[in-house]
């Protein structure tokens, strides 16, 4: 967040995000009982038992979400989605190929891609000329926009962009913000979804080198 930040960026939660991560830290109850060894490395509840909180830990985390947020400057966007039915609106006959997940995530998703739209108000090509990116740890979230979104066929930039690529583009373009990236990180950007332009990989070749020396 300190690249984003020094970038001038704002961040926004959809409000229908915030509701699927209460749905799910409060879902937290029913594993509780299970040892940690259940629990697959690295997924939130396997995180949350291995540093001892109970549900009432959560509970109290829960009820303090917003401010929490606020206090990181993180504002909440307002739509008054629900996401618990199918909604008319949405195409489901896609997503599925990309993600196996409930139809509450399904829609957390499609509403996200839509309200990006909604806020670029036009198709753009450059990572500069994007009013609004929805980003995320959800590497398949990312290539279904750019799979099914057209955003290969016509080389325009996803509506979803993951947290690393970002972090990575934004590092190359200042360095000085955090000298410690590790080299095979920054080599690991997924370049065919961002359309970059040639003068940025110039750059891009030149940071390397002097890395190198």
């Amino acid at each position: 967040m300190e690249i984003l930040r020094k970038h001038n960026f704002e961040f926004y939660i959809f409000d229908f995000t915030l509701q699927e991560i209460r749905s799910v830290l409060n879902n937290y109850q029913h594993f509780y009982s299970r040892t940690l060894s259940d629990f697959r490395d690295n997924t939130l509840y396997n995180k949350l038992k291995s540093e001892g909180l109970t549900p009432f830990d959560i509970r109290e985390i829960v009820g303090k979400l917003e401010s929490l947020l606020l206090d990181k400057d993180i504002n909440i966007y307002p739509t008054e989605k629900e996401l618990i039915k199918e909604d008319k609106e949405l195409d489901y006959s896609i997503i599925g190929r990309y993600k196996d997940n409930d139809i509450a995530a399904y829609n957390h998703d499609l509403w996200a891609i839509e309200y990006i739209k909604e806020l670029r108000n036009k198709r753009v090509t450059k990572l500069e000329k994007a009013k609004a990116l929805f980003l995320t740890c959800d590497l398949n979230l990312v290539k279904y926009n750019f799979c099914a979104g057209g955003h290969r066929d016509d080389g325009t930039l996803n509506e979803v962009i993951s947290t690393f690529t970002l972090s990575n583009i934004l590092w190359f373009k200042d360095p000085g913000v955090n000298n410690d990236l590790p080299l095979n990180s920054a080599i690991s950007i997924h370049a065919n979804s961002l359309f970059l332009d040639n003068e940025f990989w110039n750059d891009f070749y030149n940071k390397l080198e002097q890395m190198k020396e």
